[in-house]
């Protein structure tokens, strides 16, 4: 087995972004700057960062008012709190599995849910997943590509996401209201 895929870890107010360098580099590439050198210590490209990466991402990942309601009377089942994780990497299928990489050396998405479950309200899987692998957690929701991903056709609606939420499964938009209501009612009994 390789490496594993190098991901860069920027935190923000509300979420850290776990970025690989291949796609951070896109981004440079898209806005003519160098955000890869100094973003710790230079305000601009910390302002590049949160305005063009990572809060695109969170709030179209997000959007949804139903399934925001949903993510937080689970993390308030799980004591999670509001914060949230985004995995932004290209994705593929290697051997029957779903994989984010870096350009180099892929590693299965499952496994960086596992190693970030019951850390975040949710993780955000901002990577494609051609072979529309399911994934699962213990603790944490997970808002997944369904197939092919791409920011720019997530904006346009023409993206695939699925939400899964620990000790239910895969919630479907037709089952939201009654997710929520089971939540509640189960909330309040503790």
């Amino acid at each position: 087995m390789g490496k594993k895929p190098e991901l860069l870890k920027i935190e923000d107010k509300k979420c850290d972004l776990f970025i690989s360098r291949e796609c951070l580099e896109e981004h440079e590439g898209l806005s003519g700057s160098s955000v890869l050198r100094d973003w710790k210590e230079d305000e601009m490209k910390r302002f590049f960062i949160q305005e063009f990466i990572i809060n695109p991402r969170y709030k179209i990942m997000l959007s949804n008012p139903l399934q925001r309601e949903l993510i937080d009377l689970n993390s308030r089942k799980f004591g999670l709190g509001k914060r949230s994780a985004i995995l932004d990497a290209h994705g593929k299928s290697v051997h029957k599995k779903w994989h984010y990489c870096d350009g180099r050396n892929s590693r299965a998405v499952q496994e960086w849910v596992d190693e970030n479950d019951g850390r975040y309200a949710c993780l955000l899987l901002s990577c494609c997943n051609p072979g529309r692998h399911k994934i699962n957690s213990r603790r944490s929701a997970v808002i997944a590509a369904a197939d092919t991903y791409a920011p720019l056709l997530q904006e346009s609606g023409d993206a695939n996401t699925e939400l899964f939420i620990p000790e239910i499964g895969y919630v479907t938009d037709y089952v939201l209201e009654d997710e929520i209501r089971r939540m509640k009612k189960m909330l309040r009994g503790r």
